[in-house]
């Protein structure tokens, strides 16, 4: 190479360099990297760069002495020997820190304000003034980049409105994703279609040669080929905002893959240009070293595509050494097992104020191994409006409470299939045995006012919707509105005149008719995804109408009660009820189980 070639490759690499040094990644290595100095946590590779070996310090260790010498001052000018974790003197350093910073954050405040005033005194456009709308406006677009710059005290201040904003809500497609030789690209698209393209050159999501290949010939959208019909269900219910639950999953690593590419997409419909975020957006609460480990791995695909940073805690790991890893980092995302995280939140070594999305993977086993204290105690520090994914294999009664705490509001379902403990999972089955109707007015009253109890603090869903026989609609409805209640009645008498039926339909849905009385045969007419309290005031006449009913109902909310009143009448069933609530992981009232027995008893003796 002539000196000619070489001055123009300096040039080149110069301009590279210069322009490489406007991203936000070379930002934060550069950043990343001056921490690890000033700690003196180099890297193996970071060694040679800054000092050179001399024979009495061959192997670059003095700074480490440089650094216990550090550790030892900040300890005596604290005089804090107390200090909980070993006594170290990081904790120490970690309060410093953040009074500093927020010492900082104040003082750029009043700058940034300061200038702003100069500004406008001046008449000069170079920083212009920015409402909160416009702000919010720039923070989720996802198109374009910014034409201004937030300031510090700026970006403070909107990270602290931030926590504030409505669910991110992103669509999942992968219209702008091809093949070619043997490589998946994707042109134009957004963060959850480049996420898609590198888990599927990574083979970590299901593709099929011929059904590609068909799809690309017969037009057929690749979404009947791309992954399974699990997973597109899955980011749909993702990318509505709403709380999601998972049930029956299939295999662990499926439903990791999955959902890391859900949090790839909230994450890329979150970010904005410009705009740069210290605390993490995402966490995954996982069981073990083992599964953090795991869900990191998928990560690192998505770290030199899309920048993305994942941090896992577990127990396994010094808490010193965590806490200067998250000191020296700037993760997006955490992934984290609820005891380790707690333990970092304790001492305030982590921020959860900004997280948007947050996976429980296998609460089931989380409670089992008596983590609920903890995973409460994780809910109560991220903001209010968090997008939480509840995932676990089964749902006994015991988790109903735990669950309930953690999915606030509208929820989306998502099973591996259709069958009954998958379909019924957080709805509680209350079966009561009363023979007289005095005892089940009485009962249907006490529901109804815990119902209109908790309608008014906002944690009950719509209903509730009473079944009973035809004879017996007048009666139930004279006793209701004795309780100043207002109700109305769904019969064949409303369902052959359309107007009639659909008009009291409407009422209930709107809340102008607290209270719905239909008969078994109008069941089908109501949409019952977003009724959460069925009362059947006599128990059907074959498990399978009971079984239909329990899979159709609250769909949408996870506060969903079904009331059965049997007598005697139900005895022939009884055996069949108990079996379905044990499948159901629900408890068995103990007059069942003798209704069942004395149903047994009288079989034998007709069959002797």
């Amino acid at each position: 190479m002539g000196k000619a070639e070489e001055y123009q490759a300096k040039k080149r690499n110069k301009a590279a360099r210069k322009r490489l040094s406007n991203t936000v990644d070379f930002t934060h290595g550069v950043q990343a990297a001056k921490r690890r100095r000033k700690a003196g946590r180099r890297r193996i590779c970071e060694g040679m760069c800054y000092s050179l070996p001399t024979p009495k310090d061959p192997f670059n260790d003095s700074y480490k002495e440089n650094l216990a010498k550090k550790k030892v001052k900040e300890a005596r000018r604290d005089g804090d020997n107390d200090l909980p974790y070993g006594k170290t003197a990081t904790k120490v350093g970690l309060n410093q820190e953040k009074k500093a910073r927020a010492e900082k954050s104040k003082a750029n405040v009043k700058s940034s304000s300061a200038e702003s005033n100069k500004f406008e005194k001046s008449g000069s456009n170079t920083l212009p003034k920015r409402s909160e709308a416009e702000m919010r406006q720039a923070f989720v677009t996802r198109s374009g980049p910014s034409n201004h710059v937030l300031s510090n005290g700026e970006n403070d201040a909107f990270q602290r409105q931030a926590i504030h904003f409505a669910k991110y809500k992103w669509k999942p497609s992968c219209e702008n994703c091809s093949k070619n030789n043997n490589s998946w690209t994707c042109v134009g698209g957004d963060a959850f279609e480049v996420a898609l393209c590198a888990l599927l050159n990574a083979d970590m999501v299901k593709n099929e040669e011929y059904e590609v290949n068909a799809a690309v010939e017969q037009k057929v959208p690749f979404e009947k080929c791309i992954g399974s019909k699990w997973d597109w269900l899955f980011w749909e219910a993702c990318g509505t905002g709403s709380n999601v639950l998972v049930t029956g999953r299939a295999a662990i690593a499926i439903f990791q893959i999955s959902s890391v590419l859900a949090a790839v997409a909230h994450i890329g419909t979150r970010r904005a240009p410009q705009i740069q975020f210290k605390d993490p957006i995402a966490l995954f609460l996982v069981q073990s070293k083992e599964h953090t480990l795991q869900v990191r791995s998928i990560f690192r695909v998505f770290k030199s595509l899309l920048g993305l940073h994942a941090v896992s805690l577990h127990p396994q790991t010094a808490l010193e050494h965590q806490i200067e890893g998250l000191r020296s980092t700037e993760a997006e995302v955490l992934v984290a097992t609820p005891e380790r995280l707690c333990e970092l939140l304790s001492i305030n070594a982590v921020s959860l104020t900004n997280i948007s999305f947050m996976v429980v993977d296998g609460v089931e086993e989380m409670v089992s191994c008596g983590l609920a204290d903890d995973l409460l105690q994780v809910k109560g520090r991220v903001p209010d409006n968090v997008q939480v994914v509840l995932s676990s294999g089964h749902f006994p009664h015991s988790m109903h409470d735990i669950c309930r705490k953690l999915l606030e509001g509208p929820i989306r379902r998502v099973m591996s299939n259709i069958s009954l403990p998958q379909s019924c999972a957080c709805i509680c089955q209350n079966v009561h045995f009363m023979v007289s109707y005095d005892k089940r007015q009485q009962k249907l009253k006490n529901i109804l006012r815990d119902h209109m109890e908790s309608r008014e603090n906002g944690a009950s869903p719509q209903g509730p919707v009473v079944l009973c026989r035809r004879q017996l609609l007048s009666q139930v409805k004279d006793m209701i509105q004795e309780e100043g209640y207002s109700v109305d009645v769904l019969s064949d008498d409303n369902i052959k005149t359309n107007q009639s039926g659909n008009l009291v339909l409407e009422q209930f849905r709107n809340g102008q008719v607290e209270v719905l009385i239909a008969t078994e045969d109008c069941v089908s007419q109501i949409d019952l995804a977003d009724i959460g309290i069925i009362v059947l005031y006599e128990f059907p006449a074959s498990i399978e109408f009971y079984q239909q009913i329990l899979m159709r109902m609250a769909r949408n909310t996870i506060n969903g009660v079904l009331y059965s009143f049997c007598s005697g009448a139900t005895a022939p069933l009884a055996s069949q009820l108990i079996a379905v609530l044990q499948e159901c992981h629900q408890p068995i009232p103990s007059s069942l189980r003798m209704l069942a027995d004395a149903a047994q008893v009288v079989e034998q003796s007709k069959g002797s």
